[in-house]
């Protein structure tokens, strides 16, 4: 193993985003949690826990960045963020990053720090039309089915028992199948059989009757519309990746980024897997929408049918959880290991694997403090449930009853012309 003795310094290079830094604090950097500065950041803390167990003293290299590059190495030439670690400007990133072949060529990797979750926020684009015709929405279409077919079997019955009637002499006219069935229509809305009284008592109680009826009626029609302006969200419209690289071919979804330098955007342009093939396809077609900062992708995330892939510990999941009109699945990105990077050959890299061994417990409520409590804290807690603007359900019962009314009054005017011409066959 190299000669430790001489090194007193740890230098890391920290840059901006939480969980890693808070560039809020004031101070910056603040090594150690204080009352004005509660959360100095995950891998801050960690730097710090490292320093303190090998003897040494953190010498930080700070570089804002709202959303920081971490490179790579391409043609021989490190990239990014990596670079200062190349150079020897400093020993390691306060940054958890990814391992690959070429880069283990120039770097030192740690064991695994964390495990990190690879989530998927998607703004799922609505149907207009259920906004409209929530009304309909307030059973299922099965329970539709089973009304009609209900009244179905009601006025096969009242034909059957009518035919009965007629044949044993307890009637003496049959009537026909569709005044039968429009007596059964009439009798579900409560209208009366005939409107025809001589006496006022019997005109005022169909008054009354009208009323009631007409007070009957709307009440369920606003009752149906109020349980629909708020109803459980609908699922994800995918279940698997392909059905997402589906929806993204024919432009229902769309990805969102601030980089292509994002782990899976550029996953999907180096694989030849078949999956990832399909995407690269899918993406020629429907390009990858790039914002220009953080404020500027949450923007487009607004927009319905945007999708943002990110893990859990990246500064962006935090600012997109702080979104309530938005869904999230972890069922896209594969979960990933983070592991800290350092120069090749740096001499401390045994001491600091084995206290990512010993010091587990404490890294692991680290994690936990950052990625659970302040989430839970500064984040929108999800609504099970979707907010449907007041004044569509009822435009939708409007243009409803307006279409049956022409329906209506189409029937109107056939039928006076059916009866005109019947009129002039018998002349």
């Amino acid at each position: 193993m190299s000669n430790t003795t001489n090194i007193t310094k740890l230098r890391v290079l920290y840059t901006g985003g939480l969980p890693a830094v808070n560039t809020k604090c004031i101070g910056y950097p603040v090594q150690n949690p204080k009352k004005t500065c509660m959360f100095p950041g995950l891998h801050t803390e960690i730097m710090k826990l490292f320093a303190d167990r090998l003897g040494l003293t953190v010498e930080p290299l700070f570089i804002h960045s709202e959303q920081p590059f971490i490179g790579d190495v391409e043609n021989d030439t490190v990239t990014g963020l990596l670079g200062y670690v190349h150079n020897d400007t400093v020993d390691t990133i306060a940054l958890c990053v990814g391992q690959s072949d070429e880069r283990r060529k120039y770097f030192d990797f740690t064991n695994a720090v964390y495990f990190s979750v690879g989530k998927a926020f998607l703004n799922v684009p609505e149907n207009t039309w259920n906004k409209f015709f929530a009304f309909f929405q307030s059973y299922q279409y099965t329970s539709w089915i089973g009304i009609g077919v209900a009244l179905l079997l009601q006025c096969i019955l009242c034909i059957f028992v009518n035919r009965i009637e007629a044949q044993i002499q307890m009637r003496n006219t049959k009537k026909r199948f569709i005044e039968v069935v429009w007596q059964m229509l009439r009798l579900q809305l409560l209208q009366s059989e005939t409107l025809q009284y001589s006496s006022m008592a019997g005109k005022f109680s169909v008054v009354v009757f009208s009323l009631v009826q007409c007070t009957v009626v709307m009440g369920v029609l606003s009752s149906y519309i109020y349980s629909n302006l708020v109803r459980p969200k609908p699922p994800l419209p995918f279940k698997t990746f392909s059905q997402f690289t589906a929806m993204m071919a024919d432009r229902t979804l769309h990805l969102v980024e601030l980089t292509k330098a994002s782990i899976f955007y550029d996953t999907v342009m180096k694989s030849n897997a078949s999956d990832f093939t399909r995407m690269r396809h899918a993406f020629s077609g429907n390009p990858l929408r790039l914002g220009t900062s953080i404020k500027h992708v949450l923007q487009l995330l607004d927009e319905p049918g945007a999708v943002l892939l990110r893990y859990e510990d990246e500064h962006l999941s935090f600012e997109a959880y702080k979104k309530c009109n938005i869904y999230m699945t972890d069922m896209l990105l594969p979960p990933a290991w983070g592991y800290f990077v350092f120069k090749k050959g740096f001499p401390f890299m045994d001491q600091i694997n084995q206290l990512l061994e010993r010091e587990r417990y404490k890294i692991d409520k680290l994690w936990n403090k950052y990625l659970r409590i302040y989430r839970s804290q500064v984040g929108c807690i999800p609504s099970d449930v979707q907010v449907i603007g007041a004044k569509y359900p009822y435009i939708g019962t409007a243009i409803t009853l307006f279409v049956v009314e022409l329906i209506a009054i189409a029937l109107f005017f056939g039928e006076v012309i059916i009866a005109q011409l019947k009129r002039r066959n018998r002349r």
